[in-house]
């Protein structure tokens, strides 16, 4: 094996066979020409120092893009209109006529809009509910399996309703970082590795 000294006086032929270099503990005299050699590669280079409870992490890399949103309102990914197979069993499995009443004021919203959801796109035109009257409908069969005022779930749930209806789709701020990368990839050809 190579000694760390080695390694970096082999500068790019030491670090060519690499997609990503991490040094630990090494005085900046030494990261500095391993961090020059990484970016003539065009490879990430994290320089990492550990004291006690006290750590240090330095990342150099050729392009870092950073674009800071704050949405109005975060909408989520609740997977209301294709929920993935334990979530729909799960939904499946709680009967909420059998629950007793402290169980029921428990139910999950995701649940209870889960399960109207099912019961409703028989009714529906489109699947899911999308006219004003089919909203309403939904609406109403929610508040309907309520057992009372005391019971902030279902409340939680008719809030929440319009979650069950609006498809999801991908933040436009994580949509401009995506078509960032694309493009870049596609302008740079094979010189862009999978890594990044």
């Amino acid at each position: 094996g190579q000694s760390v000294q080695q390694f970096i006086a082999g500068g790019e032929t030491s670090v060519a066979p690499f997609t990503l270099v991490i040094a630990t503990q090494l005085s900046e005299q030494q990261a500095l020409p391993l961090s020059r050699a990484c970016r003539q590669r065009g490879i990430p280079f994290m320089a990492v120092d550990c004291f006690g409870f006290l750590g240090k992490l330095r990342l150099l890399a050729t392009d870092h893009q950073v674009i800071e949103t704050k949405p109005d309102s975060d909408f989520g990914d609740l997977r209301m209109q294709c929920p993935f197979p334990e979530l729909q069993a799960l939904a499946d499995s709680i009967d909420l006529a059998s629950l007793e009443d402290a169980a029921h004021a428990h139910v999950p919203y995701v649940i209870i809009l889960l399960q109207a959801l099912k019961e409703m796109q028989p009714k529906c035109a489109k699947g899911l509910p999308s006219t004003k009257e089919e909203k309403e409908e939904f609406k109403a069969l929610v508040r309907g399996w309520s057992r009372g005022d005391s019971e902030v779930n279902f409340e939680e749930a008719i809030d929440n309703a319009y979650k069950a209806w609006t498809p999801y789709t991908i933040p436009d701020g994580v949509r401009e970082v995506l078509d960032a990368a694309a493009e870049k990839v596609s302008s740079a050809g094979a010189a862009v590795t999978d890594f990044w």
